[in-house]
């Protein structure tokens, strides 16, 4: 039988058979949280390992808000709330909030739900990132479902010219990946084109930097209108 280590050591390499094997062995690994208290079903999502998170959640654990939040399990995510409201307020043990999870992970309707219910738009995870849950939301791998969650979270007052670590807005993230759409609804909410990161590079350098021409045609024009 692996040791808890070694069963989350599977989990982050996607070892999808090994991890069935040991969850046959002793079903309980369920529960297995590492060094840091963070589940074996988040270490799963964090590294991007959807079939063995989709054999984790079969096993139907007891997901915390945090994970409901991830997975975008919007009814255990009401169920926690109405027990507990205070939790939409609470961190991760790796300095996340809900909201943040939820951004992240890409799921508008728990966002909607988690906003809708008092969680910090403008809350910055207590790690090195400092991210706030707009930055979550730009660091989506789907463009759609970033541009409908920067839009709710904006609607509700996102400061849209946060800094994260090393001064990186959302407009700097938007740039990099070419997301015109979602760099032109920054732009509408006052997003600054040529804030600087702590290196000195602004959203234009960056979308110079990486030839996203339409990014960086926008973010220029928005940036003669911003000096007018």
């Amino acid at each position: 039988m692996p040791s808890e280590k070694e069963f989350l050591e599977r989990v982050k390499a996607g070892d999808l058979p090994g991890v069935r094997s040991a969850l046959e062995v002793d079903p309980s690994r369920i529960e297995a949280k590492d060094e840091n208290g963070i589940s074996a079903i988040l270490i799963a999502a964090y590294h991007g390992h959807q079939a063995l998170a989709d054999l984790l959640l079969s096993r139907h654990p007891s997901l915390d808000l945090f994970e409901a939040s991830a997975f975008g399990r919007l009814e255990r995510a009401k169920e926690l709330i109405a027990k507990e409201p205070v939790s939409v307020h609470r961190f991760s043990p790796d300095g996340f909030s809900p909201l943040h999870l939820a951004a992240f992970f890409g799921h508008p309707d728990v966002v909607s739900y988690l906003v809708a219910h008092g969680a910090g738009v403008d809350a910055v995870s207590r790690n090195p990132m400092r991210v706030r849950p707009l930055h979550s939301a730009l660091a989506h791998r789907d463009a759609a479902a970033a541009f409908k969650i920067a839009g709710i979270l904006l609607s509700h007052g996102a400061e849209v010219n946060a800094a994260q670590a090393g001064g990186w807005t959302p407009l700097h993230q938007a740039a990099t990946h070419g997301l015109a759409d979602l760099a032109a609804l920054l732009l509408a909410h006052g997003a600054d084109a040529a804030a600087k990161a702590e290196n000195g590079k602004s959203p234009i350098d960056m979308a110079a930097k990486s030839g996203k021409k339409a990014v960086l045609d926008l973010l220029r024009k928005a940036n003669r209108a911003q000096g007018a």
